[in-house]
């Protein structure tokens, strides 16, 4: 079984050769305006480019699709949760209230009943001797589909950022970031050992756990066949092992950092220290104009957004 989660992939790209401290910058930074953003058009806009970086930094299109499955999962799971949540109702209280401009119905320039048929067109399906029924409409897929697509590129963000640094330059650079913690007593040194020590056994623990399904499955153990009571029962089998070698693992980590003379507490130079590029600062620019530009749509800075052809106000609407 091939491991890439959590994994350094060593290659040589403008992404890995970035600094440490500015991927994690716009890791934090477009995490934050995946979840900010309320237009389609921008959200997308920005998925793209986090797409285009992923590709740089993986040379492989497969992997995107691979990292698709949980969002279709959380698709289908909020897709349900909404049936049940979401109205006619709801449907009217939408429309009659202030809020309709979060699904930008102004901007398509329809009238009230081609609003009131587009909002309603759901398909109602109701549970047998009960009263609760189950909807499928234009709001539960527009606001299922939003939620997958800010948690997909929140993933692809977060796998570049672990795809392309090496585990002790992620710590560095977590440690150069929170050094203003420093002010407030916080050894921050100590957080960044955490950190590192953490990053570093995400791989290892996901190989363990790959080694016991292995020696448990040839003693008979079925993890893929069977009811959902028979897997669960051969969970078991998998994660008090693991729990035991997690703790082997630790114990013999903190003595073997004993005995070499390590303390957490002492003052320490650096062998290594990390400094900007050329082509930092032109991806820091980069990034910049992109934030701006990203902020200039989301808010109509200057009534711009006025003046833009019919198709984009078509996709630009708010969720």
């Amino acid at each position: 079984m091939q491991i890439n989660v959590g994994k350094y992939v060593p290659r040589d790209t403008i992404i890995h050769r970035l600094d440490p401290r500015l991927k994690i910058v716009f890791n934090i930074v477009f995490a934050i305006l995946f979840f900010v953003i309320s237009h389609i058009i921008t959200l997308l806009f920005l998925l793209s480019f986090t797409l285009v970086f992923f590709y740089i930094t993986t040379k492989r299109w497969i992997d995107i699709i691979k990292l698709l499955k949980l969002p279709i999962l959380l698709f289908l799971f909020m897709l349900i949760i909404y049936g049940f949540l979401i109205t006619e109702q709801n449907a009217n209280d939408i429309i009659d209230s202030p809020n309709a401009q979060k699904i930008g119905f102004s901007l398509l320039g329809l009238n009230t009943e081609e609003i009131y048929n587009y909002v309603h067109w759901m398909k109602v399906t109701k549970i047998p001797n009960t009263s609760i029924e189950f909807q499928i409409g234009t709001l539960s897929l527009i606001r299922s589909g939003i939620i997958s697509l800010r948690i997909y590129a929140l993933i692809i963000s977060t796998t570049i950022l672990t795809y392309s640094t090496k585990p002790f330059l992620l710590t560095k650079g977590i440690e150069d970031l929170i050094w203003p913690l420093r002010l407030l007593f916080i050894p921050t040194h100590i957080i960044a050992m955490i950190v590192s020590i953490a990053i570093r056994f995400i791989p290892t623990l996901l190989l363990e756990a790959s080694r016991i399904m292995k020696a448990q499955s040839s003693r008979g153990v079925d993890f893929k066949n069977g009811k959902k009571k028979d897997k669960a029962k051969s969970m078991i089998t998998l994660i008090i092992p693991l729990f035991v070698l997690s703790f082997s693992r630790a114990e013999d980590l903190s003595n073997a950092m004993e005995v070499r003379g390590y303390d957490p507490y002492a003052k320490r130079t650096k062998y290594r220290k990390i400094r900007f590029q050329w082509f930092d600062y032109l991806f820091l620019l980069a990034l910049i104009t992109l934030i701006t530009i990203v902020i200039i749509t989301e808010k109509n800075v200057g009534h711009i957004m006025n003046d833009l052809p019919l198709w984009w106000k078509y996709t630009n609407q708010k969720v």
